[in-house]
């Protein structure tokens, strides 16, 4: 696998919108199935299946002209879908019946002036708020002083409006905007005032609290200190559910991970309650994989093994550069930021045995044999290399000495 940026790779209209199916359900959509990343029975995937279908005729032609050795290449690119590994739909309890009309649902980004929040994660909420069928009230929360904070915002609006041309969608994303409130949270008294601001709200209004929902998209070191705050001072109202969803990465090494694992286990926060995601998974043609395969199982199944495969090559291409995140990055590395998560997902999916179902449990179990099988990595097997600019723009990111 390796990494390599590409100035004018653009995504393909098919593919370019981010994927939100697991995070509306976890914001209370309707009858949808919560937690579900393996629903295709929508209609949504009709270009998915064409796709598919195409792909195969294609490989069916390559195989047939004698052709031994075959690589697959996946562009990839970011997107939004959690996807939970712990816990599952029981864990997080029954959700009351609470009338439609006088329910709601309270959204907290906590880190909502980040890369990733400005990126992908704003356009997502919006998408969510067009569909649910309840009334969704929005928080960005970051570190900022509420001033600053509301001019960062009023500016991701202005700036990343995903609307084009159309005049209905500006005017549903103006609609949009207006829900949303800066927050400032920092420390322990912003969550208790952020929970005390709902409950005002919700009994000056006469509404119901179906659920509430925290989004972290905050480095792993400060995953402990929320998960505190939020479990003491800002759960729902009785009968609300809570849900509390984590970004990758998940510590830096296998120690962190065991050590970040435990502190989370104190927070007062049910593991039902916690989930844990890679964002990567949601991406269109990511989740396209397991569609093809499941849908061409009984002509892929022969062919998809050692004697016929003579590489699988995961190819990952970037647009942007890492201006403005040159802290993360440093700090990080790209082997942790998409190697070890993203691209390891991708290609535990193109190797694993298929498994009977599509059921979470069965996919996870599938992936887990399939990565207890891989042969542990070698420096010395790999090409390390670094992008034209990279030094320059890490030297322009850095904070200038006082």
């Amino acid at each position: 696998m390796y990494v390599k940026k590409q100035e004018e790779l653009k995504p393909s209209p098919e593919f370019g919108h981010s994927n939100y199916d697991l995070l509306r359900g976890a914001a209370g959509k309707g009858n949808s199935k919560k937690l579900d990343i393996f629903n295709d029975s929508s209609g949504e995937h009709g270009t998915l299946q064409k796709m598919a279908k195409s792909t195969l005729n294609l490989l069916q032609r390559i195989l047939l002209g004698g052709c031994i050795g075959c690589a697959l290449s996946i562009f990839c690119y970011f997107s939004l879908l959690p996807v939970p590994i712990h816990g599952n739909e029981s864990a997080v309890g029954e959700e009351p019946d609470f009338p439609v009309q006088k329910s709601v649902i309270n959204v907290v980004l906590v880190g909502a002036t980040g890369d990733l929040a400005q990126k992908y994660l704003y356009s997502s909420f919006f998408r969510i708020y067009l569909e649910s069928e309840f009334d969704i009230y929005f928080f960005a929360g970051a570190r900022e002083a509420v001033s600053k904070g509301k001019q960062t915002l009023a500016n991701i609006f202005a700036n990343r409006i995903p609307c084009g041309d159309d005049t209905h969608c500006f005017q549903a994303y103006t609609a949009y905007s207006l829900r949303w409130q800066y927050v400032m949270l920092k420390g322990p008294d912003a969550y208790r005032e952020l929970d005390s601001a709902i409950r005002d709200r919700l009994q000056s209004q006469k509404l119901v609290e179906r659920g509430r929902l925290f989004y972290l998209s905050i480095p792993p070191s400060a995953f402990g200190s929320v998960a505190d705050n939020i479990g003491r001072d800002a759960r729902p109202i009785p009968g609300g559910w809570l849900r509390v969803i984590l970004e990758k990465p998940f510590g830096t090494d296998l120690a962190s991970a065991h050590a970040l694992r435990e502190r989370l286990e104190q927070s007062g926060l049910a593991w039902g309650e916690m989930h844990f995601v890679d964002h990567y998974l949601g991406k269109e043609l990511v989740r396209a994989i397991l569609h093809f395969r499941m849908l061409n199982r009984d002509i892929l199944d022969p062919l998809w093994n050692h004697a016929f495969v003579d590489r699988v090559e995961i190819v990952m291409k970037e647009k942007e550069s890492v201006s403005g995140r040159t802290s993360f990055y440093e700090g990080v590395g790209v082997v942790r930021d998409v190697f070890q998560n993203h691209l390891t997902q991708v290609m535990a999916m193109v190797g694993m045995e298929l498994p009977g179902t599509v059921s979470r449990e069965a996919v996870r179990t599938a992936k887990e044999q399939f990565l207890r099988q891989v042969v542990p990595a070698k420096v010395a097997n790999g090409v390390q290399g670094q992008y034209d600019g990279y030094a320059t723009e890490v030297e322009a990111g850095m904070p200038t000495p006082e």
